[in-house]
């Protein structure tokens, strides 16, 4: 009975072991720069949202205010204190904030929607609620 086995293979073993070990790295490098894309983009996404919650309260606010306004200078024009020009003013006032507003909602609703998708839960319900929301 023989036996053989190689005692040195002229490096094969060792360079496989080394080719492993750096693929091995590589991949780790990989998900970790995986990792810290979503959790960016994730916190981008959630600073967006907090901020378009904000502007949405604070526009609501300023249409509230514009209309206010455009109601005491029409009255002011029935009186005669006021022009058609202030008038119109007013009114311009109004459809700029009632935009802003409404354009606020969206950026709203499309970073609610992104930031469900990056964090898995996004549901039928999730477009249930935001339609809900847009039709007040």
């Amino acid at each position: 009975m023989q036996l053989e086995f190689p005692i040195y293979s002229g490096g094969q073993v060792s360079s496989r072991v080394r080719e492993a070990l750096n693929r091995k790295q590589q991949a780790q490098d990989e998900m970790l720069g995986t990792l810290r894309s979503v959790i960016r983009e994730t916190s981008k996404v959630f600073r967006n949202t907090i901020t378009a919650m904000n502007r949405i309260k604070a526009l609501s606010v300023a249409v509230e205010s514009t209309e206010a306004a455009l109601k005491s200078i029409r009255a002011g024009y029935k009186a005669g204190t006021r022009t058609n020009a202030d008038l119109l003013r007013a009114q311009r006032e109004l459809y700029k904030a009632r935009l802003d507003y409404a354009a606020s909602k969206y950026e709203y609703a499309a970073n609610y929607f992104q930031l469900k998708n990056i964090t898995g839960n996004l549901s039928k319900d999730d477009v249930q609620i935001i339609n809900a929301w847009f039709d007040k």
